[in-house]
């Protein structure tokens, strides 16, 4: 049988022998012809060739391995930005930005600006009159009266005196060294156990406080990174989110070098897109997300449906709670019932819920929960290290304030269940009334099918962003929406005490009139700004909310010039 293969196996040691020979051709054939060509060009085609392969190279591995299409992009602005003319351009409208951002801040009449400290001391009468005059005229939104989109979660009078009360006792209490003020654990444990009860934990369920929704996100985000690196040795790991989840997502890819990958919602509902989650998922997914309900539209993803997908790949399965975490758990008995949404539902392994929004907690405190305390382990820091001792700390922060600590701990005990049952009925009637009376404005139409605390709506006819402008002219502060354009409103309990809905729901018909009538008016504010910013790629609009910070941390703008007693004088009036 050999021997009957021979005369094959000659005839591919031929063909072999062949393509040698023919390979070996080639460097001769290349010196042949560039024999001719100067050095200096040889070099530079060669350079120019493999930083071209680099990029190209570059490109195909975002796609695949990426953030997709949207990564290639991307990576093609940033070479294209490194061209003298198009940085220049860059510059020329981040510029233009700051010169617009300065315009807008007003000076209120004989206002001191503080370039170095004090060489003497104030006084406690005169410090305490600068901080009223400071707070009441530079003016703001009047958001005690409802005029305001979230922002300010606030509970009623009754309920802040108590919470100034409570952190003044707390004032100088620091949980980094809890041997000195056991009085913290107790509470902040405490308030960990609660929440975990309100969303249903079993017995090893758990988790930590932290500053904010975004550092409670970034902790999940980090746990599930460092679990997928020790476990299984991910190097690369990614997370797919749907694009209506909260951007503190991309926040955590960026801090943590986690590619996140973000899929479509439904145009029509909003939800979170499943097949397209399902396709995502790859061998470096480390967890999924899901938002109830998400920032923008206020809708309820179908948090079973992918926590599902996430347990049959062994993954873990975050749910973003932080806007209605204190909404959600209590609409069953306020007379609004939910699908499943917390730890009931089999495959979700963390979520983070926000007490500092309708828990009325003072900022600065949120809760990121998980279903075991060994996820919770890779979110711990620790270095055992260095010469001061073994540092550890549980969060991204080392000091942290003790007294929003109990605020919040206070917060949370004065309400009580019955507290939370009586504002989630208030604030999810407000919403759905609110769904209502927009729905039948010509010319409107809400934005999904919002259903606990959010409505967001846009505009048939016209840019519902001039309406924004409008609405601000008229003393509302509402949140513009992008992709597509939009209105949101997060319905506090403020909104739903007075007659705030009315005054709403009165300037925003007046407003859509005005435009039905009008509809070609050119944009300006705020609505040029963001009509804008959708035309351009992500990495360009960077560079104007890079200068927004450059002007929010000037004291004192260039055309203005300062007395040695503080006085500002300016061309600007």
């Amino acid at each position: 049988r050999n021997a009957t293969r021979l005369p094959v196996i000659s005839a591919h040691l031929m063909s072999i022998s062949s393509a040698m020979e023919m390979l070996g051709s080639i460097p001769e054939k290349i010196n042949e012809r560039y024999a001719d060509t100067p050095p200096s060009r040889l070099m530079a085609g060669t350079a120019l060739g493999t930083l071209g392969s680099l990029a190209l190279y570059n490109m195909w591995y975002e796609y695949k391995y990426g953030e997709g299409i949207n990564g290639v992009k991307e990576s093609g602005i940033r070479l294209a930005k490194r061209l003298p003319p198009v940085a220049a351009e860059l510059k020329k409208k981040k510029d233009e930005a700051m010169v617009h951002l300065r315009s807008d801040y007003k000076r209120y009449s004989g206002e001191k600006v503080r370039l170095q400290l004090p060489a003497k001391g104030m006084s406690a009468e005169e410090v305490k009159q600068e901080a009223v005059d400071i707070n009441t005229k530079l003016e703001g939104i009047d958001w005690v009266n409802g005029r305001a989109t979230g922002a300010v979660y606030h509970g009623g009078e009754e309920l802040s005196n108590l919470l100034t009360d409570v952190c003044k006792e707390f004032q100088w209490t620091n949980p980094l060294h809890a041997d000195m003020f056991p009085g913290l654990k107790k509470m902040e444990s405490e308030i960990i156990s609660m929440t975990v009860g309100m969303y249903n934990g079993g017995a090893n369920a758990c988790g930590v406080l932290t500053s904010g929704g975004t550092e409670s996100i970034l902790m999940a985000m980090r746990a599930y990174k460092e679990r997928a690196k020790a476990q299984h040795g991910i190097s690369r790991p990614n997370i797919i989110v749907p694009e209506s989840a909260h951007a503190a997502f991309d926040k955590a890819g960026n801090y943590f070098g986690i590619v996140v990958q973000r899929t479509p919602s439904c145009p029509k509902t909003g939800k979170a897109d499943l097949d397209a989650i399902r396709r995502a998922i790859n061998k470096n997914t480390v967890c999924l997300v899901g938002s109830a309900p998400q920032y923008g539209w206020g809708v309820i993803d179908d948090i079973e449906a992918i926590a599902k997908m996430a347990k049959s790949k062994g993954i873990g399965m975050h749910v973003d709670a932080c806007l209605g975490g204190f909404i959600i758990p209590f609409m069953a008995e306020a007379g609004y019932p939910l699908p499943p949404f917390d730890f009931r539902v089999d495959g979700v392994t963390s979520i983070s819920v926000d007490t500092h929004k309708y828990g009325f907690a003072p900022k600065g405190t949120s809760t990121i929960l998980y279903n075991s305390q060994e996820l919770r382990r890779f979110q711990y820091f620790s270095t055992p290290h260095w010469p001061g001792g073994i540092y550890a700390t549980p969060t991204m922060a080392g000091s942290r304030p003790g007294n929003i600590v109990a605020g919040a701990w206070a917060a949370m005990v004065f309400m009580g269940k019955d507290g939370y049952i009586n504002t989630t009925k208030k604030i999810v009637e407000t919403t759905l009334r609110l769904k209502r009376e927009i729905s039948a404005i010509p010319g409107l139409h809400i934005l999904g099918d919002p259903i606990a605390c959010v409505v967001a709506f846009g505009a048939t006819h016209f840019d519902p962003l001039i309406l924004a402008d409008k609405m601000t002219a008229k003393g509302w502060a509402l949140s513009r929406l992008q992709f597509p354009s939009g209105i949101h409103l997060s319905v506090t309990y403020p909104h739903t005490q007075g007659t705030a809905m009315d005054e709403f729901i009165r300037d925003l018909k007046e407003g859509t009139a005005e435009l039905m009538s009008q509809p070609r008016q050119p944009p300006s504010g705020s609505a040029a700004m963001y009509g804008s910013a959708q035309k351009y790629p992500r990495s360009i609009v960077t560079e104007i909310t890079d200068a927004f910070f450059d002007v929010y941390y000037e004291p004192a703008f260039p055309d203005e010039k300062i007395a040695e007693d503080g006085s500002v004088s300016s061309a600007k009036k």
